[in-house]
């Protein structure tokens, strides 16, 4: 489903829903001054049809272009049901719900998807008030009428229906718009069951201060739920997960299993509840000394019991380097290009072409979540990409971005939002862009630990892996021996990640040295990966990539790095520690020149550095001398070949 383009008119955006075969209709509109057309004060200001809509709802164009053609600003109504093959389930920004429970419709359909499992990705817009429409293909079971409030702040549109389509007004100064651009899905079942519940079938549901039987037990436990977070927005999930199950076990018969008590209390802990009606709570002391709660031994596993476990390892995404369920670190100095590399990896995985035009993939969908950046540089930088790499089908890629959404891993509220992006594509790989702008205060320990929290658990439900964009710290006048030590903030940040890569600056603006910090899941190697970014000479905005070689070095770079090592060799052979100064005044050249040069080779691993004294990395044969500076070191590295 395209965009709705600016400079249509509404005649025009009317004419293209049409064209898709929905029957269309003009509704008043919001004037200037925030009044309705109609002239009245009207509950329904924009919404409220300027024609018979139930019988004259068409899809000829010529009597559209007559309506439009009459009122050029109506609003664009759409009549939904079996003549326009359309079940649209309106998501209200709030409604009163049972026993005084306010709950959101977003809540509500996140309830719903907790129990039964999530929609299938569909046509969506959201409307003027926040609300969403998601629209559905009609259900071939019909019929199947308009259901106000099936669930708080859910109705469904379906025959004698109509939603406000995407090109109005509202009262509120914000458009219809849509925002998921996709084929209309076909509904689950469980939807279709819920939607289509008698109104009588409705009212019977059981009351929160009776016994609660199947069918009411999770809505039950729901908004008791939704109590308990109200009155106290500081319980925990363990807490609430233990008032929960006394709840359970007083009201519901049969009582719900543990582990549905605690999907309940997880999904419970990403909305606030009702802060209007405040409860008594229960003491949880003793609850865990139930016959039916858990036990230590249920809680902990035997070695022989774990090594009988027939576990499947995590599917690979880029073999050999990052798996599915992984967290990843890619940091660096700003402009190096790491942003770069972060959107290669994204547009490798997703079309399961070579990352860094060396590791293969396997095809993923992917999400990218880009605090940093704007629409604008994304398409300009996913163009190059795109360009450079040759790749086609673009409108099939599953590659999807969010920019500038203002999410916080730290907050209920961010952590709902990833989980609903996630929950909505599935995604296997999830770049976040960066961790600074979604985070904590990245040199508060603690601070870091709750906001990994969040984030394992949104990798733990997914499956996914997570790959976090972070900066360095200025190195100063010496690089430190340990690379990872350039990493920005506190320790908590080295210790979480399973692997983290660390790009840092090559010989020219365009390379980039990418270190191997950490990997707990596969071997570590021992040289970086020297990536060159490349364009075409006809195409100078055609990104074609990074190249898995070293960058070629001049002969001038090479002679000084080689005098440098056997400044260092000769310095060393005279029982002096080589510094910088010393090891400039031997081959004849300034401190600063030394010093970029030997920047260079420790990012190299050419040099290592200690106290701001250097040794070889490597063995060196140089003609004339043989020096081993670590008997383990079998490589013989020839500086002037």
């Amino acid at each position: 489903m395209d965009g709705v383009p600016v400079d249509l008119s509404r005649g025009e955006i009317a004419l293209s829903y049409a064209a898709r075969g929905w029957h269309v209709f003009p509704l008043h509109h919001l004037l200037p001054d925030g009044t309705c057309s109609c002239g009245a004060d009207c509950p329904t200001p924009g919404k409220h049809p300027r024609v018979m809509w139930k019988d004259d709802a068409t899809n000829t164009a010529a009597i559209i272009r007559d309506w439009w053609r009459r009122w050029p600003d109506a609003n664009i109504g759409i009549a939904t049901g079996a003549r326009s093959d359309l079940y649209v389930v309106d998501v209200d920004t709030t409604d009163r719900g049972e026993g005084g429970v306010v709950l959101s419709g977003a809540q509500s359909l996140a309830a719903l998807e907790d129990r039964f499992g999530p929609l299938p990705r569909t046509l969506v817009a959201t409307t003027g008030s926040g609300g969403a429409h998601y629209y559905f293909a009609y259900p071939g079971s019909g019929p199947h009428p308009n259901r106000i409030g099936f669930r708080d702040g859910l109705d469904l549109r379906a025959d004698d229906g109509y939603v406000v389509a995407p090109g109005s007004n509202h009262q509120s100064g914000h458009d219809y718009e849509w925002t998921v651009r996709l084929p209309c899905a076909v509904p689950p079942g469980w939807l279709v069951d819920a939607a289509s519940e008698s109104v009588s079938t409705q009212r019977q549901r059981p009351q929160p201060d009776g016994p609660v039987g199947e069918g009411g037990r999770n809505d039950h436990l729901i908004r008791y739920a939704g109590k308990l977070r109200g009155a106290n927005p500081a319980l925990g999930e363990y807490e609430l997960f233990a008032l929960l199950w006394q709840k359970n076990v007083d009201d519901c018969t049969p009582p719900l299993t543990e582990p549905e008590v605690q999907k309940i209390a997880r999904s419970a802990m990403r909305f606030g509840g009702n802060p209007e009606e405040p409860i008594i709570f229960l003491d949880p002391g003793d609850l865990f000394a139930e016959p039916d709660s858990p036990k230590g031994d249920e809680l902990a596993i035997q070695l022989g019991a774990l090594m009988r476990l027939d576990l499947t390892p995590p599917p690979p995404l880029v073999p050999g380097l990052i798996d599915s369920g992984t967290s990843i670190l890619l940091a660096g100095p700003p402009n190096v290009g790491k942003s770069w590399i972060a959107l290669q990896l994204a547009l490798s995985v997703a079309t399961g072409t070579r990352f860094l035009d060396h590791f293969p993939t396997e095809p993923a969908t992917v999400l990218v979540i880009d605090e940093e950046g704007t629409l604008f540089g994304a398409k300009d930088r996913m163009t190059m990409l795109v360009n450079g790499h040759g790749v086609g089908f673009v409108n099939q890629t599953e590659l999807y971005f969010a920019i500038g959404k203002g999410i916080k891993l730290t907050t209920p509220a961010g952590l709902l939002l990833t989980q609903r992006m996630i929950d909505r594509y599935h995604p296997k790989l999830v770049i976040i862009d960066s961790m600074i702008r979604v985070g904590a205060d990245e040199n508060k320990a603690r601070e870091m630990a709750d906001m990994f929290a969040g984030l394992q658990l949104l990798k733990t439900g997914s499956g996914a892996a997570f790959c976090l964009v972070h900066h360095t710290r200025k190195p100063g006048e010496q690089m430190p021996e340990d690379l990872g030590d350039l990493i920005r903030g506190s320790t908590e940040i080295r210790a979480y990640f399973d692997t983290i890569f660390l790009g840092l600056p090559g010989e020219t603006s365009t390379d980039i040295v990418l270190h191997t910090i950490k990997q707990r899941w596969h071997p570590k190697p021992s040289d970086p990966y020297a990536i060159r970014l490349l364009t075409r000479a006809d195409e100078p905005w055609a990104m074609l990539g990074y190249q898995g070689v070293a960058p070629k070095q001049d002969n001038s770079t090479r002679t000084t790095q080689s005098r440098i090592i056997q400044a260092i060799i000769a310095i060393i052979a005279e029982d002096t520690e080589p510094d910088l100064e010393l090891i400039a005044a031997r081959i004849s050249r300034s401190t600063g020149t030394t010093r970029d040069h030997l920047r260079r080779m420790l990012a190299l691993n050419l040099v290592a550095e200690r106290q701001h004294k250097f040794r070889p990395q490597v063995t060196v044969y140089v003609p004339g001398t043989a020096y081993h500076p670590n008997g383990q070191h079998e490589t013989v590295f020839d500086f002037d070949s």
